[in-house]
């Protein structure tokens, strides 16, 4: 399966489960480390989520955007 994704500006970090979903999750710049339990503030989080497809079938990808506004970056 092919996955093309860009955010020119971006920092974060992608999350893959191998079987299904690879998630990406971009943060504002880090000018400074967060103390806060969660990492910090968030821009956006999506998910691609690909089902198994059979012999001479194309693989299809689901977009999710779980939190916020990806923008342009999708």
């Amino acid at each position: 399966m092919h996955l093309s994704f860009v955010d020119m500006g971006g920092h974060g970090y992608a999350a893959v489960d191998v079987m299904s979903d690879l998630e990406f999750v971009c943060i504002p710049r880090p000018s400074d480390r967060s103390e806060r339990a969660d990492g910090g503030p968030l821009l956006y989080r999506t998910r691609h989520r690909g089902a198994l497809w059979g012999k001479g079938e194309k693989p299809k990808l689901e977009l999710q955007t779980l939190e916020d506004d990806p923008r342009f970056s999708i």
